[in-house]
């Protein structure tokens, strides 16, 4: 499993996440892959040069970076890993094995998102929103782009008499070693984010002008 830290606004939550997944993934058996990286000049935060899979980089630079982390942090994995996994450190799945079951659904499927719904707390672990995932929403056969006029965002619950939106796609994906190689590995050229939502509709082949706008440069 990967997952990348950059954390250029010094939230103490976000380091805090990461211990967290960190003792999630030791208790589930998953092996995590760290990479932290650190903006100008500041310390390291979390990650130990000692240990072999935390990993570190350094830029000036505030890109949204997940995206080519995750492929630093895969091609540095062992050569005999078939089961490839990456989860945002701020999520924690419900079930114990979490893991396990990634593992049994990557025997029928070449990716999966390894959740259906989530529920989103604030600082105080009251619930603030809660929403299917694209994926789910996909099988239920639910509309794969919001309702017209309406941007991505805040992705809502179904609720009966209102237009269904497509879940969120990201949060955490699994992979077999060989359909991450057939596809080159993430999209890792968006700086800017919502990487996850081209790749979802990619994965299901669509990719058309409400996705991908016309007005986007060619590059």
């Amino acid at each position: 499993l990967a997952t990348v830290v950059f954390n250029s606004q010094r939230y103490r939550t976000r380091w805090k996440h990461w211990q967290d997944t960190e003792t999630m993934c030791a208790r589930s058996g998953a092996l995590l892959y760290t990479l932290e990286i650190a903006f100008g000049a500041r310390d390291f935060a979390i990650t130990d040069p000692t240990n072999p899979r935390h990993f570190r980089a350094r830029t000036w630079d505030q890109f949204w970076f997940k995206e080519n982390g995750i492929n630093w942090l895969v091609a540095r994995m062992p050569q005999e890993a078939q089961w490839i996994g990456y989860i945002d450190a701020d999520s924690q799945p419900v079930r114990h094995d979490w893991a396990n079951e990634t593992i049994h659904k990557l025997q029928e499927y070449a990716a999966v998102q390894m959740w259906s719904q989530y529920h989103c707390l604030d600082s105080r672990f009251n619930l603030s929103s809660s929403s299917h995932s694209f994926m789910n929403s996909y099988k239920q056969g639910w509309p794969t782009v919001p309702p017209k006029g309406a941007s991505g965002y805040p992705y809502e619950y179904p609720t009966p008499g209102k237009p269904k939106w497509p879940g969120p796609p990201g949060l955490a994906w699994a992979w077999r070693k060989d359909a991450w190689t057939a596809v080159g590995g993430l999209l890792d050229i968006c700086i800017l984010g919502s990487a996850d939502w081209y790749m979802a509709n990619g994965l299901i082949d669509r990719l058309d002008n409400h996705v991908v706008s016309p007005k986007f440069h060619k590059d």
